[in-house]
């Protein structure tokens, strides 16, 4: 399973299904939509958290309120 599918899912399985506000649903949507396609992309068994904190850190760079 990539990191992509895994994101997918629990949008599926954890916020949709919570019942939450359009609102709150979509601004879920959005964060995953923000995760570029090279962490999307990676298996789970190869994504590390180093992986993360390197786009987390170029997020909080471009946007600091991110």
């Amino acid at each position: 399973m990539t990191f992509g599918e895994w994101l997918d899912t629990w949008v599926a399985l954890y916020v949709v299904s919570a019942n939450y506000a359009p609102s709150t649903v979509a601004m879920y949507r959005r964060a995953v939509n923000a995760v570029p396609k090279t962490l999307r992309d990676k298996d789970l068994k190869t994504l590390s958290a180093l992986d993360l904190q390197k786009w987390l850190l170029q997020v909080t760079k471009r946007t600091p309120r991110a």
